[in-house]
């Protein structure tokens, strides 16, 4: 595929993935805890929190011997 047929392609698939119905938004609060799985997903954080009080933790799990696919 031409680069600029490809990156037309990739544009299209953003615009269709990122439509609000697609977007879930995650409104913090205190022990609250989001699981998410980046095989199947588009991540975006998003600093709708107090960031100089709260820190955001992340930690990255993945089931053991697993593929990507």
């Amino acid at each position: 595929m031409p680069e600029a047929e490809g990156r037309a392609l990739l544009a299209e698939l953003l615009a269709h993935a990122t439509q609000l119905e697609f977007v879930y938004t995650h409104h913090w609060r205190p022990g609250d805890l989001v699981i998410w799985d980046n095989r199947c997903l588009l991540h975006r954080a998003v600093a709708n929190y107090e960031m100089a009080k709260q820190i955001r933790v992340l930690h990255r799990t993945v089931v053991r011997e697993t593929v990507p696919v």
